[in-house]
């Protein structure tokens, strides 16, 4: 796993690395949304 290489393939384990995939997409979405802001605010 990208996040918790050194768990196992738990359900658990799958579900924490899950919730982190989709926290840093949301933060990502979050910083490049700004940035386009910022582009064409001028």
């Amino acid at each position: 796993m990208h996040y918790l290489p050194q768990e196992d393939n738990s359900s658990e384990s799958l579900g924490r690395a899950l919730w982190l995939e989709w926290r840093e997409s949301e933060r990502q979405t979050g910083a490049i949304a700004n940035g386009i802001s910022k582009a064409f605010s001028g």
